[in-house]
């Protein structure tokens, strides 16, 4: 049963108006997770959309899930496969051992409910949507995909389970006797000597197949033979848009294939820094390009139109509206940024291109014997001695921001102007615009002490300052967050201003409106009565010890006492309602927290 908490809680901050209400609901669901348990730290929390949790309880020496305070089926043991929620944040998958080393049965429960019992179950997944499930199963000998709980024809030996990108169409293939068979929606292809990969295009009705016919690999597209070729695990799907790219290998080759047509062939492709190709879409998915080498020459090829011959090359770029692209290229160990097919001028290293958030504008940083320097639409910005690793694009269209070092001093640079030096600028979460583009934080050591710099203001000093999320504005662009620490204790800063000190804060956020913040707070609370205590000496003493309690707190107002907040994570609407799970005495709630605005 639902209960109201509090009713008429004010709050210290709230825009456009002078007070603000809020009403607590609780609801609770049922025994909550059992921290002093073996399985205690078993718990799987959806916090930031679905607001579920999963967990394990022991029970008179077995042990089994429960879903939100709902208690599933009892099993052997837990499954050494982590439960899985889907992508709508709403259900939550996890095997279940029920049998015993002589007779094994296992089964995949989907939000409690089980599905058919096997004796081995591998490679279990969901649709791009969420919505659907799939994995193969054994029974005794043999192996059988299993879609939405439907079991497929039996094979000698599995492959695996993939989904269109729409999630509308499924694919799988398996070996039965010494042929390999490939299945898209229902219909059966093969026999095939062996089988590498299936997949669906991108626009989801083209099958591509990678299967080895008469001992020779082959790319089928649509059932039908398109060239020889192995797969080379280098499939790249746009953003948006129907063209999937993927690389075929030869032995001493590689051809391109755009949506089921055959490319160009090169030696090989130049690889990213992580090894793989890098094939980069524009963001409306219309262009593509990559790096291709022959005869130890480097060349970037753009919407299958090849570039001038380098001796290196970095995988393009695009501007945002898709429209232009830039890449780096070396020639005779000088770099330079070649942009919409024009090269520019060399330098002794060159960084990555950033366009601005209109795609008119374009900017790089650069090194010129030994000093660095950003270049903006081709004008050099001022020398120093390093710059930092990312310039910053202005989202409302123009204007850059990036860390430079003078000496032992740095500074954040916006469009030319050089902002107060300090003796470091925190190099991961800043400089950051305000979603708007009309703000710009970042955070700066003075000392052994940090201040949160806004549009040129400090604000007060900290020990340390930390951000949870990729940019400390509100969504409306109006306010600004983060935690500041001081002698042991944290503070919540919003606009400036100081909250009151906790030991511990996380997970600060603001509404999408922007008219309200919420946060996540823990502290220490003397017990009311002397609990034994035992030290080094053979006799326990009686003392109050240390509680800790945890509060969400929402424009400033402390919600109610839980003993934890499980995951630590908030939900928090647009318009500021506020849920979470937690749990206050062994019981698991769900709560929401209403912010009410006063009357009149």
């Amino acid at each position: 049963a639902a209960r109201v908490v509090c009713g008429a809680a004010l709050a210290w901050w709230v825009v456009g108006c002078a007070a603000q209400q809020a009403i607590v609901r609780e609801r609770a669901l049922g025994p909550g997770p059992d921290p002093t348990s073996e399985y205690g730290d078993h718990t799987f929390v959806q916090a930031s959309r679905g607001r579920h949790c999963l967990y394990p309880r022991e029970e008179d020496g077995r042990v089994r899930w429960y879903l939100d305070g709902v208690p599933g089926p009892f099993t052997r043991r837990l499954s050494y496969f982590h439960p899985m929620w889907d992508a709508s944040g709403h259900r939550i998958r996890y095997l279940a051992d029920e049998g015993t080393r002589a007779r094994p049965s296992v089964r995949l429960f989907v939000n409690l409910e089980p599905g058919p019992a096997f004796e081995e179950i591998e490679g279990y997944g969901c649709s791009p949507d969420g919505r659907r499930i799939s994995y193969f199963a054994r029974r005794g000998a043999r192996w059988m995909p299993v879609i939405d709980g439907v079991i497929g024809p039996e094979y000698d030996e599995k492959g695996f389970v993939v989904f269109s990108r729409d999630s509308a169409r499924v694919a799988w293939f398996g070996r039965r006797g010494e042929a390999w068979f490939a299945t898209f929606d229902g219909r059966e292809q093969g026999p095939y000597d062996a089988i590498d990969r299936v997949m669906y295009g991108a626009d989801g009705r083209r099958t591509i197949c990678f299967a080895t016919v008469e001992g020779v690999p082959h790319l089928l597209v649509n059932g039908e033979e398109l060239c020889e070729g192995s797969y080379s695990f280098f499939t790249r799907y746009p953003p948006q848009g129907d063209r999937e790219v993927l690389a075929v290998n030869r032995p001493g080759e590689m051809q391109v294939v755009v949506a089921g047509e055959l490319g160009p062939v090169y030696p090989h492709f130049g690889p990213t820094a992580g090894g793989d190709i890098a094939f980069t879409f524009s963001p409306d998915g219309r262009r593509f390009g990559y790096v291709a080498y022959r005869d130890g020459r480097a060349f970037a090829v753009v919407d299958d139109q090849e570039g001038p011959p380098f001796d290196d090359a970095a995988p393009p770029e695009f501007s945002l509206d898709s429209l232009r692209c830039a890449y780096v290229a070396m020639r005779a160990d000088m770099w330079m940024v070649v942009l919409d097919g024009q090269p520019q001028p060399e330098y002794d290293a060159v960084g990555s291109v950033v366009f601005s958030g209109d795609s008119r504008h374009v900017a790089y940083r650069a090194t010129r014997r030994h000093r660095q320097l950003v270049v903006v639409d081709g004008a050099l910005g001022p020398q120093y001695d390093q710059i930092g690793s990312y310039i910053v694009a202005n989202p409302a269209g123009t204007g850059f921001a990036y860390r430079a070092r003078q000496g032992d001093r740095w500074r954040v640079v916006v469009d030319g102007a050089e902002g107060p030096p300090y003796d470091e600028i925190e190099p991961h979460d800043g400089p950051c615009f305000s979603p708007d583009g009309r703000h710009l934080a970042y955070r700066a050591r003075k000392g052994d002490r940090w201040v949160f710099v806004v549009d040129g203001r400090e604000g007060s000093e900290y020990e340390s300052i930390t951000t949870d999320w990729d940019n400390p504005f509100s969504p409306d662009s109006r306010h600004w967050a983060y935690v500041g620490t001081r002698d042991g204790l944290a503070y919540a800063v919003i606009d400036g201003r100081e909250g009151p000190p906790y030991g511990r804060i996380e997970g600060i956020g603001f509404s999408g409106d922007g008219n309200h913040f919420a946060y996540c707070a823990a502290r220490m609370r003397l017990s009311q009565r002397p609990v034994r205590v035992w030290g080094e000496g053979s006799e326990p003493t009686l003392r109050r010890i240390g509680i800790p309690e945890h509060h969400v707190v929402v424009d400033g107002v402390e919600g109610p006492r839980y003993d934890e907040l499980l995951g630590y994570g908030l939900s928090i609407s647009r318009r500021g309602t506020v849920r979470y799970l937690a749990v206050r005495d062994g019981v698991l709630y769900r709560v929401r927290h209403t912010p009410v605005a006063p009357e009149g």
